[in-house]
């Protein structure tokens, strides 16, 4: 195992296919390192199935604070509500770009005039339902 550390605090010199060489050695080594620990890994990772964050005290019984389990229910209502502000906000400003400059939703080159009245209400509508479907 020594031999391994070894080789992973190797100072490199300043030839990048030879470093490329020593990174590639350390990879490995390391990798090997853990594959000769499999099973203690896989009983570690056993151990978590009886684990979930819903069982855990959202307060502290002594101080009240908040725990770590606690901010969990806090941190999934916040990313909810940010990520749907993000879309908001998307929303408006492709509408108002589309409606006051007269822009498509995605910029495309198309061998007719995709400017007329029902055509480019039809290709922006195709372009937000196909962006939707993706």
């Amino acid at each position: 195992m020594e031999n391994k550390i070894q080789i992973c605090t190797t100072v490199f010199p300043s030839k990048p296919v030879t470093s490329f060489h020593k990174l590639h050695l350390c990879l490995i080594s390391t990798l090997s390192h853990y594959s000769y620990r499999n099973r203690q890994i896989q009983h570690l990772l056993s151990l978590t199935d009886s684990f979930a964050w819903e069982e855990l005290p959202t307060r502290d019984p002594e101080t009240g604070d908040i725990t770590n389990a606690g901010y969990i229910p806090i941190i999934q209502t916040l990313t909810k509500n940010l990520v749907s502000i993000g879309y908001a906000v998307h929303v408006i400003q492709s509408t108002v770009r589309i409606v006051m400059n007269h822009e498509m939703v995605f910029p495309v080159w198309f061998p007719f005039d995709a400017s007329s009245s029902p055509l480019y209400e039809i290709i922006n509508f195709m372009q937000v339902m196909f962006t939707l479907l993706s």
